[in-house]
C-alpha cells in the first residue's frame, strides 16, 4: 500500500477493502511539490474514482483491493482499456441482477 505514500491503519481497511474516507484524506493531504507526491495524488484520485464512479458496489464507503493492483505501475495506467472494463462490469451487474 505504499503506492499512496503511507499504509492504511487497522481502522482504515477491512480484509478485502479500503475505506474511501482514508483515500480521500490521503489525496487531499498531498502537497504536490515533488513528482512522487503528484503520483501519490493521482493514484489516490484514480482509486477513489474507480470505487465510486467506474465500479461502484453496494458499499458506498469501501473500495475493493482488486482495483488497487492495476495502479501499482504508474506508467501503464493510460494503456488500460478502462471503457471495456466498465462495460464488462455493467454487463456482469445487469446479468446478475445487481442494481447499481
Amino acid at each position: 500500500m505504499t503506492n499512496f505514500g503511507i499504509s492504511p491503519s487497522g481502522n482504515d481497511n477491512v480484509s478485502s477493502a479500503i475505506k474511501l474516507s482514508w483515500i480521500r484524506q490521503i489525496r487531499d493531504a498531498e502537497t504536490l511539490d515533488t513528482p512522487e507526491s503528484f503520483q501519490h495524488y493521482v493514484r489516490c484520485h484514480i482509486f477513489y474514482l474507480t470505487g465510486t464512479t467506474l465500479f461502484p458496489n453496494k458499499s458506498t464507503s469501501m473500495v475493493s483491493y482488486k482495483y488497487f493492483f492495476p495502479l501499482t505501475t504508474f506508467s501503464e495506467i493510460m494503456s488500460y482499456s478502462w471503457g471495456s472494463a466498465c462495460l464488462a462490469y455493467l454487463y456482469k451487474s445487469f446479468v446478475s441482477g445487481f442494481a447499481l
